[in-house]
Parts: structure tokens; C-alpha cells; sequence
């Protein structure tokens, strides 16, 4: 008798392709292949050590909208880790050479000139984005952004920045742009507005 079922191969073995061959083989297929070059899976995501210090390559964050990643980890018994709370640092631009150190909140609150953001301004800003996001986690909260494109003409593909600026948030601005810059997105003008929306809960 012929085996009937499909054979299925998944070029790469990060957390794409290792994700997808499992869901595959929970809806009884059988004959999932990963094709990895590498000589180890994983992909760009893994972690090195360095002396006495881990750091994370690729992806390392899970935030709260990753509900299937979340639920993913606890049916597998994955550890997660917290990280140390963000410091600030300003680079020295004056002859002195002082480097200046803040904490996130600090330098999330000041424009670029370094103008500090009046506080009730900011927390209204602040109330202002987590009302628009709530309302859009139809589109965000979904497991991929297979559908995002029907939202508003695609304005969730503009860039974070013209997204900050269209929905009156650009007292914002530096606290997208530190850590989307971090996570290596890019910049605010570079980012689709879809991926720090979906991530910065």
C-alpha cells in the first residue's frame, strides 16, 4: 500500500521553521523534514556567553501580546528571565567629556533637544496611546499580520514615527525610539508602525 501522506519539508531551523514542523506534526503529519544549513538550530535567535555574561542574538523579548508564544512556553516548561531595569546613557558632546547617566523614564521624557516633556502632558500621552492601542488589538493581537493591510488603508505600514505624529503622540517619539533602535528594528522613521504597536504593550 502507497503512504498517502504528503511529504513536507521547512527550509530553516529557527523558531519559524521548528514552531511550524511541530504544528504540522500536532495536526498528524507525519513526514515534516527541517532543512537546517547550520550545524545547529535556532537560527539568528540563540544566545552566547561571554565569560561570565549571556547575550541574546535575534529575538529575546516576549511581551504580553505573545499569547500563543506564551502559551507555547508554559506547555513546554520554558524558563523565562526578567531583565535588569534600562539605564540611560547621553554620549559626551561637550569638551569635558562627562558621560551622563539617567534612568529610562528620565530620557524617555525629554525631546531631542533634551527639553523635558511636562509630566501631565506625557501621562496624558501616554493614556492617549493606551486607548488607541487598545482599540486596535483586533489587528495587533492576531498571530500574524496577515489581514493588517485592511486596517485604515494601511496606515499600521506607515512608520512608527508618521503613525506617533498622525495620532497626535510625538511626545512619544523617544519612548518608541530607544527600544525599537535596541531591539534592531531601525529607527522610527525606518519601522512599520505594525511591529512596535504589536510588541510595546
Amino acid at each position: 500500500m502507497t503512504d498517502t501522506q504528503p511529504r513536507i519539508a521547512i527550509l530553516g531551523g529557527g523558531p519559524s521553521g521548528l514552531l511550524t514542523a511541530w504544528f504540522l506534526r500536532e495536526q498528524g503529519y507525519k513526514q515534516v523534514f527541517v532543512l537546517e544549513k547550520r550545524g545547529e538550530i535556532g537560527g539568528l535567535c540563540r544566545t552566547i556567553t561571554v565569560g561570565d555574561r549571556s547575550f541574546d542574538l535575534g529575538a529575546n523579548y516576549v511581551v504580553p501580546s505573545y499569547k500563543v508564544v506564551r502559551k507555547l512556553i508554559k506547555r513546554f516548561g520554558v524558563d523565562l528571565y526578567t531583565e535588569r531595569p534600562f539605564i540611560a546613557m547621553k554620549l559626551p558632546d561637550d569638551p569635558d567629556g562627562r558621560v551622563t547617566y539617567s534612568s529610562f523614564f528620565d530620557a524617555v521624557r525629554r525631546k531631542e533637544d533634551g527639553t523635558p516633556i511636562p509630566l501631565l502632558r506625557f501621562f496624558g500621552a501616554l493614556a492617549r496611546y493606551v486607548w488607541i492601542r487598545w482599540r486596535l488589538r483586533k489587528w495587533l493581537d492576531a498571530p500574524t499580520f496577515e489581514d493588517v493591510h485592511r486596517y485604515d488603508e494601511g496606515s499600521l505600514a506607515e512608520p512608527m514615527g508618521t503613525w506617533l505624529a498622525d495620532n497626535g503622540l510625538s511626545d512619544l517619539d523617544r519612548v518608541f525610539d530607544l527600544p525599537v533602535t535596541m531591539m534592531g528594528y531601525g529607527s522610527l522613521p525606518e519601522t512599520p508602525a505594525i511591529y512596535p504597536l504589536k510588541f510595546m504593550t
